[in-house]
This record gives C-alpha cells, structure tokens and sequence, in this order.
C-alpha cells in the first residue's frame, strides 16, 4: 500500500513511555534488517537505556507518527563537552518504517 504523502504527520520528542516504546520497536526493526546482534555495539543496552545520551541533556530522541501509527525515529546526542556551546551533535538511528522508507531515502 503507497504512503499517502498528505496524511497526516506529527514528529514530537519521545518522552511518554509509550513513545520510548515505540521507538524500541522501531528501533528492532531497523537491527532486524541489517541481521545485526544485539551485543554489537552495546545495542541491547541502548535499547534498555532508552532515552539514555539521546535524552534532554545534550540530546533528542524524535519520533514520527503517521496517521497514529509510529513511521520513523531519529536520535540526536552532543558530539563532545565542548560542544555543549555550540549546536554540534552527531544523528544517529535514523530509521523510517515501511513505505516511509521510500519516501525517506529520496530526501
């Protein structure tokens, strides 16, 4: 089924237990397609952590939703302490779902 590129879409901070769920699963996802463990690079415990250095201090973990359902996820962290006075920070686990992903790979 296409993506209706109109539909409704909202990306809002995952802080609601909900939201840290849904970007787990999101985030399984993403490992589950690149046939990775979840001992590689400490995953499993980001997972567990969640929103651990994504979290307000220093960081962001966003989440979207498309018409209600989670669409994509998108994790922001401070690269250093120096950067703490600066805008300088590295995105990691970006990942959009199901057709979202076409969509998202053209931009």
């Amino acid at each position: 089924m296409p993506v209706n590129q109109s539909s409704d879409l909202v990306v809002r901070i995952a802080a609601a237990p909900s939201d840290l769920a849904a970007v787990r699963d999101l985030w399984r996802e993403y490992w589950r397609s690149i046939d990775l463990p979840d001992e590689f690079q400490g995953f499993g415990e980001e997972l567990k952590s969640l929103p651990g250095v994504y979290g307000a201090d220093g960081g962001a973990l966003l989440i979207a939703f498309a018409e209600r359902a989670p669409a994509g996820t998108i994790a922001l962290r401070r690269l250093n302490d120096r950067a703490a006075r600066s805008s300088a920070c590295t995105c990691a686990r970006r990942f959009a779902a199901g057709d979202w992903a076409a969509i998202y790979s053209t931009t």
